[in-house]
């Protein structure tokens, strides 16, 4: 025969609380967790990303060496070049900021 644990007590203590000053700054443990909202439904693009990632994938399987070996290339050229044209304020910005510093050091060698 299985023993019950006995009943808690309902009735409520309360204790004052005092406040510290802290000397040091408060460490956070942890990750912080943000709330943020998922989508129910997938967007346009995700799908069709999706659709031509299958249907790349069939083909691939499908398909001799030499045409495989070449649409890697591809996807690497055009990975490369999505980079770079995502990037070109960048690059612009550093490209600029070399010229001013090179007319700098070639004016104060005059």
């Amino acid at each position: 025969m299985a023993t019950r644990k006995p009943a808690r007590s309902t009735k409520r203590t309360t204790t004052k609380r005092t406040t510290t000053k802290r000397t040091t700054p408060k460490r956070r443990s942890g990750t912080r967790r943000t709330t943020t909202t998922r989508r129910r439904r997938p967007k346009l693009s995700t799908t069709l990303g999706g659709v031509f990632a299958a249907a790349l994938v069939v083909y691939l399987t499908q398909a001799s060496w030499p045409i495989r070996i070449a649409v890697v290339a591809a996807v690497l050229i055009l990975l490369i070049v999505y980079f770079l044209w995502s990037r070109r304020g960048d690059i612009y910005d550093e490209m600029q900021s070399r010229r001013a510093e090179t007319e700098q050091s070639e004016g104060d060698s005059r």
